[in-house]
């Protein structure tokens, strides 16, 4: 199992063949993101697994999608990661650049992140995407 961040959302191996492939995953991924990102990228990724988001931290109950009935947890999944794209800064944290150093929010209003789409192995719908700051490559 691996538990991304440390915030809640783990990913485990899954023996399950997806009934959606890796480069179907990825359209679907492009297309939601749309060319803006798809185009950035310094390379796109996918990862077949099971994951589970305690969106809350790993004491707290699985994410259940607004709207639906749909419970995050242990649901077969492709994660699309865009690497390296600029991303619009959401949420309250503070911004911090490859060295730590806080950066004010009114000076950067974008990141350099991976931006990682969740799409569910089985049907092809979209269930979440998340971003985190990753290192500027030299």
């Amino acid at each position: 199992m691996h538990e991304l961040g440390g915030k809640g959302y783990e990913i485990k191996k899954i023996d399950a063949i997806p009934k959606i492939d890796e480069s179907e995953a990825i359209k679907r991924a492009k297309e939601l993101c749309g060319s803006e990102y798809s185009g950035q990228a310094k390379n796109i990724t996918a990862v077949y697994g099971q994951s589970t988001d305690h969106i809350g931290g790993m004491d707290t109950p699985p994410l259940r999608m607004p709207g639906s009935d749909l419970i995050v947890q242990d649901i077969p999944v492709w994660i699309v990661r865009f690497h390296g794209v600029n991303v619009l800064r959401i949420g309250p944290g503070p911004m911090v650049d490859s060295r730590g150093a806080h950066i004010a929010p009114n000076v950067e209003r974008y990141v350099f992140a991976d931006l990682n789409v969740v799409i569910d192995a089985n049907s092809g719908e979209v269930i979440e995407a998340f971003a985190y700051n990753c290192a500027p490559e030299h």
